[in-house]
């Protein structure tokens, strides 16, 4: 079978997707990354997903902010958000640092003013040019909300309650380090370090 990775944007369609044929190893969702230096969403290193400086948008099933030294690096923010693939498949992207404080900023304020959590909202990424003065041209993300319908609202809940929980394995953290936390449900790993150690970078 010929596995379209592309995200599931439309909530229309995300609204008809059938619970029990949304496929999902517990802890070990597929995996995505930004490229911030391409700006572009790719299928681990395999595929690229989006031409670089393009908009991409997710339907997020869960998400969480946080802080930790994953992947052998510093210590910074990161941004967790875990989506389907228009084949059912349950992905998980991360960004980090610069990208990780204007979703913060932006969702903060939404959820403060407008009540309206970033679960609720079809999240738009729009990859921003900068210049870095030591290594060159890179790409920030930038983050939009749009409010759900309330049947791709009412799928998404429906999801979360018949799919195992959702996380991923080599990026749990203590519950401390998070800042925000919604629809993410890791198992209690508090005997093990924060810091991860064998796995290569997002």
């Amino acid at each position: 079978m010929t596995t379209n990775y592309s995200p599931l944007s439309n909530p229309d369609s995300f609204a008809k997707a059938l619970p029990e044929r949304i496929t999902y190893l517990e802890g070990m969702p597929r995996n995505y990354r930004f490229n911030a230096k391409r700006g572009n969403l790719n299928f681990e290193d395999e595929k690229e997903i989006t031409a670089g400086g393009s908009a991409f948008s997710l339907l997020p099933l869960a998400i969480r902010v946080f802080r930790a030294p994953l992947f052998k690096g510093p210590d910074r923010l990161w941004l967790e958000i875990f989506f389907l693939n228009k084949s059912g498949h349950l992905c998980g992207v991360l960004f980090h640092s610069s990208s990780v404080d204007r979703f913060y900023n932006a969702a903060g304020k939404r959820m403060v003013y407008d009540r309206v959590s970033p679960l609720g909202s079809l999240i738009t990424v729009r990859p921003l040019p900068r210049m870095h003065p030591e290594h060159g041209p890179y790409f920030v993300a930038d983050f939009t909300f749009e409010d759900l319908p309330t049947p791709a609202q009412n799928k998404a809940q429906e999801i979360r309650q018949a799919i195992p929980p959702i996380y991923r394995r080599d990026t749990v953290t203590h519950p401390e380090t998070m800042l925000l936390q919604e629809g993410y449900q890791a198992p209690d790993y508090e005997a093990q370090s924060t810091e991860i150690t064998n796995h290569a970078p997002a």
